[in-house]
């Protein structure tokens, strides 16, 4: 987790130690509640999201605010369900860990029942069952490439080309290609799912374990996959995360 998450939820759940939030998966504090605000968590979310709205109707699912635009294009086609800035729907709810909290707050507040160490089932696998939603719903319900359809792709290049998303605190070699790489950037307002049409027709896509690998598992790509495994923490099972498309892994 983040130094910037750390003090959101620090300023939202004042009596919870940030410490408590840190990368040690080996054993959880008694009432710790796990956040799960990064653009791959809402991508991996859509499908228990669209599910829950089956179930409950309206809901409003809380994110950071720097993926507010992204995140919501993903529901264009579900008008229940509403996306807002994560501090202002916590302050809305009055959200307290001693309280319930609504359907649409548990995509991304949710209580955790065991260390991460002793599941035997991944990260994502084990939080759908916290939510009661079949964990094939990830991927049946996406509503991901459906939206896509209604959003503005960035052009493709000419040619063949090497999708590559990377960090600058770890690159992927590019020199063994022999044609043009693209290596997206970020445009303020634009939603990730502009880089639809760029993903699908690539002749491979390099990805490390980040949004835009997510987004690559619930598209179409022609192109040979490729996922690596930066150097944050890892941790066997929990983080083994399943998936539907042929990744060559590389660690």
């Amino acid at each position: 987790m983040r130094t910037a998450e750390k003090r959101l939820v620090k300023k939202l759940l004042g009596h919870i130690s940030p410490e408590s939030l840190s990368e040690d998966f080996g054993k959880t504090p008694d009432g710790w509640w796990r956040f799960t605000i990064g653009m791959g968590d809402a991508i991996a979310f859509a499908g228990a999201a669209v599910e829950l709205s089956k179930k409950h109707g309206k809901i409003i699912i809380p994110c950071d605010p720097r993926y507010e635009r992204s995140i919501a294009s993903f529901y264009v086609n579900y008008p229940d369900i509403r996306v807002m800035d994560m501090e202002q729907a916590m302050i809305s709810w009055r959200a307290n860990p001693d309280q319930d909290i609504s359907p649409g707050t548990r995509l991304i507040l949710g209580k955790e029942f065991m260390a991460p160490g002793a599941s035997k089932v991944d990260m994502y696998e084990y939080l759908y069952g916290t939510l009661g939603v079949p964990y094939e719903k990830r991927w049946d319900s996406c509503p991901i490439a459906r939206a896509s359809l209604r959003i503005e792709q960035r052009p493709c290049p000419e040619g063949k080309w090497i999708f590559i998303h990377d960090r600058p605190e770890y690159r992927i070699n590019d020199a063994k290609f022999k044609c043009q790489i693209y290596r997206p950037f970020e445009r303020v307002g634009e939603s990730i799912l502009a880089f639809r049409d760029l993903i699908e027709n690539a002749a491979e896509v390099w990805a490390i374990n980040s949004g835009l690998w997510w987004l690559t598992e619930h598209l179409k790509p022609k192109g040979e996959l490729h996922a690596c495994w930066d150097k944050r923490p890892y941790l066997p099972v929990w983080q083994e995360y399943k998936h539907r498309q042929p990744w060559i892994w590389h660690k």
